[in-house]
């Protein structure tokens, strides 16, 4: 078992903060060198450092300041869980948003109770966040961004957009099998948000058109709690 944490740069990581990781045996990674591992020359994989083209939330969404900001961290996120990299370290992974807190046991737990192989587990976005409940996947996309491309969504996806069950990206564990060769998933999952980056909210809107019902179709709800009288990770 190890902790990773990657940062878009690590440049933007102070020195105190590094050591600090350090203290607590976690192993720091820059973006590029996770992405570029499985494909060292950029053939498959150089568009992807490009942030795809947001929408101008200031003058259509709310929360403006918040998404204008957090965009690029948004993206980020989704290249450092996507890349065929972690194939080399790891069979199963857990991504936990900053924030997430394990309540009880061990973390090691969620690998040895659950088995995910072949399987991407997330949670409902409404079991995270009840204030979502009765919300369907297209609540995750800005059709006043761009009315003609949102069009274009609905016409593609249809009922999968009306779904009241999404997943929420802030805890995730999957097979990393799953992720393919020369960043497969990377690939896939960079150009949805690239053809669909003006309407985004963010990057669950992605996650799910790939993971979720309408693409791979391999999400699994994550169990919340750990199986009645094993010890472990709430």
């Amino acid at each position: 078992d190890e902790l990773v944490y990657v940062v878009d740069s690590k440049d933007q990581v102070s020195s105190s903060q590094l050591q600090a990781l350090r203290d607590l045996e976690v192993e720091v990674l820059e973006l590029e060198s996770v992405v570029r591992s499985a494909d060292p020359l950029g053939n498959s994989t150089d568009f992807v450092f490009n942030t795809p083209h947001a929408c101008d939330f200031g003058t259509y969404c709310p929360n403006a300041v918040r998404r204008m900001t957090g965009f690029r961290g948004y993206y980020v996120k989704t290249l450092a869980t996507m890349a065929s990299f972690w194939q080399t370290k790891f069979k199963q992974m857990l991504w936990l948003d900053c924030g997430m807190v394990a309540q009880s046991g061990p973390l090691t737990s969620v690998f040895t109770d659950i088995n995910s192989t072949d399987r991407f587990y997330a949670r409902s976005d409404y079991l995270s966040f009840p204030y979502v409940a009765n919300t369907s996947l297209e609540t995750q996309f800005h059709p006043q961004c761009d009315e003609g491309m949102f069009s274009q969504l609905q016409a593609e996806y249809g009922q999968w957009l009306l779904r009241k069950d999404y997943f929420t990206t802030t805890m995730m564990l999957y097979d990393t099998a799953l992720l393919g060769e020369r960043n497969e998933a990377l690939r896939n999952v960079a150009e949805l948000y690239h053809r669909w980056g003006p309407i985004l909210d963010q990057d669950q809107a992605a996650m799910n058109l790939y993971w979720g019902p309408s693409g791979r179709n391999l999400w699994v709800q994550l169990p919340s709690r750990r199986p009645f009288g094993r010890q472990g990770a709430d």
